[in-house]
């Protein structure tokens, strides 16, 4: 099933609209650099939807509220990345961890030394408090109370220990999540490089079948060419010893046709 077509609401365009006014203002165009009117414009849009979108979508806003903004696709997904960190890094640093939550290890073991503390002081406090005098129970009560108050505060370092590493680790992965885009990307363009090549080579290929092809076709014409020289070579060499036949027998024909000769007759 396809997704609907996403539309702004009248009420998220008329917020919309003003708040990228702003931001052309206090960002004017740069040719060296979007990242900055990039970042103002998806927190602008996460404000006004509530949402993230993709890049395709972004370009469409942005052809929209600011047509002489064109940043890159790389930069778009790099900013939608960063905005989704610092969601993540607020919701956690706003929302309490749910007790289900699984702990990490220094925080289990606070609510071990926890439990170990009231299993071991709660039985005799119970036992003892009956024969207890009354200044006895409220020191032992005290006693019982400063334990719980340390156990308490243990448990609250170790529970914002592990708030800072849960937002360490979405910041890592958010950055890994950054570098294998890019890498996709950059293994697009290689694949695109290979196939230039490719293509390439198989054009040379084939210059190279058709150089060799011609210059077959001219050794070939070039025999042809010195066979006929050849042929009139011995043609004209027959023609020469024609010619000196047809001259001596005009000479010997010349000579007995005179009357002076030693071999006329009278």
């Amino acid at each position: 099933m396809s997704r609907p077509p996403f539309i702004l609401s009248d009420d998220q365009a008329r917020r919309l609209g003003p708040a990228t006014v702003l931001l052309c203002e206090q960002f004017p165009v740069d040719r060296h650099g979007h990242r900055p009117f990039v970042a103002g414009f998806v927190r602008a849009v996460f404000d006004v939807t509530g949402r993230t979108f993709s890049p395709s979508i972004y370009r469409r806003l942005l052809s929209a509220y600011a047509a002489g903004r064109s940043p890159s696709t790389t930069t778009l997904a790099l900013e939608k990345k960063l905005l989704e960190q610092e969601l993540a890094k607020e919701a956690l640093a706003a929302a309490p961890l749910p007790p289900s939550t699984a702990l990490p290890a220094c925080v289990e073991d606070t609510a071990v030394a926890v439990r170990q503390v009231m299993a071991e002081y709660l039985p005799l406090f119970a036992e003892h408090a009956a024969a207890r005098a009354p200044e006895q129970q409220d020191a032992h009560f005290a006693y019982l109370v400063g334990r719980l108050a340390e156990s308490e505060n243990a448990n609250a370092g170790a529970k914002a220990v592990a708030a800072r590493e849960a937002a360490e680790l979405q910041a890592a992965l958010g950055a890994a999540s950054i570098l294998q885009d890019q890498l996709a990307i950059a293994q697009a363009a290689l694949a695109e490089h290979a196939g230039a090549a490719a293509r390439m080579a198989d054009e040379m290929a084939e210059m190279r079948k058709f150089t060799l092809m011609s210059i077959e076709g001219a050794r070939g014409e070039t025999r042809d060419l010195k066979e006929v020289c050849r042929q009139l070579r011995a043609d004209l060499a027959m023609r020469d010893n024609e010619l000196d036949a047809l001259r001596r027998l005009g000479y010997r024909q010349a000579v007995s046709a005179t009357p002076n000769s030693p071999g006329s007759t009278r």
